[in-house]
């Protein structure tokens, strides 16, 4: 008998801020209840840790340039074949509710049936952020405007649909369930949730500065209060995966529906002063990947390195079905039911393009690969930035890049980066990568896109300016 599987995946979720990691200010009783019933990936990675690309790399099995939303706000390539057309093929009705986000610009657009890869029932929307004046599309695209709290009424509408999908077929089901939060804003929450973490003595994490370096506004204010809606956030999105988990137990699914539940990117919160995502730091890179299959499952933390690109492959693989077109994943299904099955060496993740955020914080282009117990990064040009030893220096506080007694193994990591960056992508500047796949007129309308709703007249100019000088640059190169 197939296995319904319902996907959970939150944003900017990072890997230690769940009661089964270790952090005891932050309640997440289901999320740790799946870990300890079920299996837990400890290094678990964003493909890239910023919300389009890695979107794009959770629903196509593709990496960033081949799935062509390699920046916020670019769309995936036409024609892709998606995890949902997968599962359709393998005899599964399909859904989704929440966020998107790779359908391109504008960000309220609506998304049609062609752009949803396989989706059938819809409750989504491209990209909106308002936690308690919120919106939502139908099927038929017909916008529902909502007051509340965003992942509540998201939740209501995944069990409307499992409860009504019960009823009416006798397919399984495959439902993706994408929450927005924890994503700033961090404190639109309602207030009865925020008072239990403003009320705490929050603890931050030991490589945490409170000296502002290359941040954005969005992180200017009080780190604390940030903090504590965060947790909120996290604590809310937890208590409506208990929902699931306990619709599941009562109408007697648990036993035939996988739940799994992970996040597209983390977020650094002024870990190493820093803030938001777009680096190869395991706060920004590092997610949970959590799975519960209620008897089936041998349960237990794998230490196995896997990626967000992986994930589709691999339950397209327990859905028995597979991608007909080639994918950039890999299947680590087998680990589910074996702790000793080998999945790979190492993970792959980059951030190609410093876009929106990230060109406020000067954060450049960067390759970035890690086994579980080291991480080595290089910049565009394929130089060394990064390497830590994760197991003695999990908040990566001692970069080993330059200490020779780490020369045999620092060539032997970056031999191994560069394998993946050969295969994937290529050390060179960012706009000649994208340039490489013809996605640079998309790049350009998302900059002037935004400089336009966001930037004003200043910005405007300044990115006019940017891309008439980018596309010399670009017809010199082609030429």
């Amino acid at each position: 008998m197939k296995p319904n599987i319902i996907m959970i995946v939150s944003d900017q979720h990072r890997f230690c801020d769940v009661g089964y990691c270790g952090n005891e200010d932050v309640s997440t009783p289901n999320m740790d209840y799946m870990a300890r019933e079920g299996v837990w990936f400890s290094n678990a990675y964003s493909s890239c840790p910023l919300c389009v690309p890695a979107r794009g790399s959770l629903f196509t099995g593709l990496h960033a340039l081949h799935h062509g939303a390699a920046a916020n706000d670019m769309p995936v390539r036409k024609g892709l074949e998606g995890i949902a057309d997968v599962m359709v093929r393998a005899g599964y009705d399909t859904a989704h509710v929440g966020k998107w986000h790779i359908g391109g610009i504008p960000r309220e657009k609506f998304i049609t049936k062609e752009e949803r890869l396989g989706f059938q029932y819809w409750r989504g929307y491209e990209c909106n952020h308002p936690y308690q004046d919120f919106y939502y599309d139908d099927d038929d695209n017909v916008r529902h405007k909502e007051k509340g709290y965003e992942p509540e009424t998201q939740t209501s509408l995944a069990l409307e649909y499992i409860e009504h999908h019960e009823k009416e077929s006798d397919k399984p089901y495959f439902l993706s369930l994408c929450f927005a939060a924890p994503h700033d804003p961090y404190r639109d929450i309602p207030e009865e949730y925020l008072k239990k973490y403003d009320d705490m003595d929050l603890k931050m994490r030991p490589n945490f500065e409170e000296k502002n370096r290359e941040m954005t506004g969005m992180l200017a204010g009080d780190i604390v209060k940030s903090l504590a809606g965060y947790y909120a956030h996290i604590e809310q999105i937890d208590r409506q995966i208990g929902r699931i988990l306990s619709y599941l137990e009562e109408t007697g699914q648990a036993e035939h529906t996988l739940v799994l539940y992970t996040s597209d990117h983390g977020d650094m919160l002024k870990s190493h002063g820093l803030g938001m995502k777009q680096y190869p730091f395991e706060e920004s890179a590092k997610i949970p990947m959590v799975f519960y299959y209620k008897g089936h499952l041998a349960k237990g933390k794998r230490s196995q390195p896997v990626g967000l690109v992986d994930l589709p492959v691999t339950i397209a693989a327990i859905a028995g079905g597979k991608f007909t077109s080639d994918v950039d994943g890999i299947d680590f299904s087998k680990a589910l039911y074996d702790p000793d099955a080998f999945v790979q060496d190492a993970v792959y993740f980059y951030s190609y393009v410093p876009c929106h955020a990230a060109q406020l914080q000067k954060i450049g282009s960067w390759r970035a690969i890690s086994t579980g117990d080291y991480m080595i990064g290089a910049d565009q040009k394929g130089k060394i930035r990064w390497m830590y030893d994760l197991t003695k220096d999990p908040y990566q506080m001692h970069n080993l890049k330059d200490e020779k007694e780490y020369r045999k193994l620092r060539d032997q990591l970056k031999e191994m980066l560069d394998g993946y960056v050969q295969k994937y992508d290529g050390y060179k500047p960012w706009i000649f990568l994208l340039a490489d796949h013809g996605l640079q007129e998309d790049w350009f309308a998302s900059e002037r896109h935004f400089s336009g709703a966001w930037g004003g007249k200043m910005r405007t100019r300044a990115v006019e300016k940017t891309e008439k000088r980018q596309r010399k640059k670009i017809a010199k190169y082609l030429n």
